[in-house]
């Protein structure tokens, strides 16, 4: 079995993330990026938080995106999927419908999990 190791940033406190302005050591670093409650609160334009986000994943990474206000109170469906299509992501999918098998739930119907991959 394969290890995974990851680390928990905050915008706020140590260990610290910001996607507006990623450490260069950040590049193609990343197997998956988990961002919850993040792109609601970046200052626009938030195309910058889109491409870099995509930029810090290896090629095929994939950025799982959540928050309780995400698609519904900020964008659109529509808009997040040109936000990450515009960003060079790949395969966006809006997880309406759980996948259990790869532990997508959600069991409320606003601001479901997003993926697209790298």
């Amino acid at each position: 079995m394969r290890k995974l190791d990851y680390a928990n940033t905050y915008y706020h406190t140590e260990p610290r993330l910001d996607v507006l302005a990623p450490p260069a050591h950040g590049r193609e670093r990343f197997h998956f990026i988990i961002s919850s409650d993040v792109l609601e609160h970046v200052a626009p334009p938030v195309e910058a938080a889109f491409a870099n986000l995509r930029a810090m994943l290896l090629p095929g990474g994939t950025l799982v995106l959540t928050g309780t206000t995400l698609e519904l109170r900020l964008f659109s469906g529509a808009a997040l999927r040109r936000h990450l299509l515009d960003a060079a992501f790949s395969s966006v999918h809006v997880h309406r419908e759980p996948v259990f098998e790869r532990g997508i739930y959600w069991k409320h119907p606003w601001s479901v999990p997003i993926t697209a991959i790298a």
